[in-house]
């Protein structure tokens, strides 16, 4: 079924009258400074779309596609997304989020590869079989400050991919992460403090001055990590098979 085209003016009303919007095209539209509170969109295709200054919270995105389109300082609060691509087939330029918010986003089956996330805040989010491959996060926050010295991260990951993504340098404590594709990820001097890896791939991922401790990593690939190149992994968790493969890679076998 054809989408429907539609002008800037003509989304805007449309969105404002407060109706769900299917099926419809947007092109090289400037969204900014709108307020579009509990929108719901649907099988809708957004190109080259830019927004700054927004705030589109309690968003609900089901199958929609986003290409070449650009937020920066767009509240994304309580949103959910489902089944949405943010990047064209083939291409190796994903969508751009500066200083976007999306606490307590819902991600479900979406595609978000090579997708910039530069100062955004994540706190809350809970991403489901999506695509984050080569995605860069690491100045993203996952936190909530709740006084100088004490902050709380809370995310889900849940059969994602995050292979060659750059999640340097992040925090990341307590960290639910279960079926997770990590490998030949950037993750130096990650704070993975009491975080749960259950059945994840880390294969390859880079670990340097990871901090470790008390983490779960029961299940998980762990071929190339060396434990000896991390910052601290003082009570980690894992099962009895993984322990040989851990030493294999510190250079001893196991008889």
């Amino acid at each position: 079924m054809p989408l429907e085209t539609l002008s800037t003016d003509d989304f805007i009303t449309r969105a404002e009258e407060g109706a769900g919007i299917a099926g419809v095209h947007l092109k090289g539209a400037d969204l900014s400074g709108l307020t579009f509170e509990d929108l719901a969109l649907e099988n809708c295709f957004f190109e080259d779309i830019t927004a700054e200054q927004s705030e589109f919270e309690g968003l609900e995105a089901r199958g929609c596609r986003f290409h070449d389109c650009h937020f920066r300082s767009v509240s994304f609060n309580d949103g959910v997304f489902e089944n949405c691509s943010f990047i064209e087939d083939g291409r190796h330029d994903g969508a751009r989020f500066r200083f976007c918010q999306f606490r307590d986003a819902r991600l479900k089956g979406c595609n978000l590869s090579f997708a910039n996330f530069e100062r955004s805040d994540l706190y809350g989010i809970e991403i489901e079989d999506c695509q984050f491959r080569g995605a860069d996060l690491a100045g993203a926050s996952f936190s909530r400050q709740l006084s100088r010295t004490k902050s709380l991260v809370r995310v889900s990951l849940k059969k994602s991919n995050f292979e060659h993504a750059n999640l340097r340098g992040l925090t990341l404590q307590n960290l639910q992460a279960e079926q997770v594709r990590f490998a030949y990820a950037a993750m130096e001097e990650c704070d993975l403090t009491e975080a749960a890896l259950l059945e994840c791939d880390l294969g390859g991922a880079e670990l340097l001055s990871a901090d470790l401790t008390r983490a779960n990593l029961c299940g998980s690939n762990l071929s190339g990590l060396d434990l000896r190149l991390l910052k601290s992994y003082d009570g980690l968790i894992i099962l009895d098979h993984q322990q040989s493969q851990l030493l294999k890679e510190m250079g001893l076998e196991v008889l």
